[in-house]
């Protein structure tokens, strides 16, 4: 989470609003945050980790204003959305190719991030994702049905107990 507000902090000093939001997010998906997002749920967090995800996100939440106030980003784009993004493009997994080439990684990022360039053709569906929904998939369920849990039946339920790591990393 660190790097993350590094990228965020990088991104407020540059020149222009959206290449700041887009510097951060190919930074972000570049080192891999979001990568340890399906272990939400599964392990225990504590308050310093809790301190620093709000931290990085009040940061995010100052980007994606900047660049709606400069009219890059599309007006129903939230800075949860951006969160969520960086954590899919983050992680890799079997469809990605080898280590080293993110040729076929970086075309989709730029795909999605002309997306949320502004104005969008077309409103996004449903509604904007709330911090609450955001945060309460990081506190830890008891093991059980993955349909009484609200989990998807693939989810890692991990058998060693609590472990501790960082929201939103």
């Amino acid at each position: 989470m660190e790097q993350a507000i590094e990228a965020a902090e990088a991104g407020l000093a540059a020149e222009d609003a959206w290449s700041g939001l887009a510097g951060y997010v190919r930074s972000c998906v570049g080192f891999g945050s979001g990568a340890l997002a399906t272990l939400a749920g599964t392990v225990d967090s504590t308050p310093q980790m809790w301190e620093t995800s709000r931290r990085g996100r009040r940061l995010l939440d100052q980007l994606v204003a900047r660049a709606h106030r400069e009219g890059g980003l599309r007006p129903d784009v939230t800075a949860l959305d951006i969160a969520w993004l960086i954590e899919l493009f983050g992680r890799a997994g079997p469809a990605w190719p080898e280590p080293g080439n993110t040729n076929v990684r970086d075309r989709l990022l730029q795909i999605a991030l002309a997306g949320l360039r502004a104005p969008g053709a077309e409103p996004l569906p449903g509604h904007p994702p709330s911090a609450r929904q955001y945060e309460q998939r990081w506190q830890v369920h008891p093991p059980g049905p993955p349909a009484a849990a609200g989990r998807s039946p693939g989810r890692f339920r991990g058998n060693a107990g609590p472990q501790t790591v960082v929201p939103g990393s």
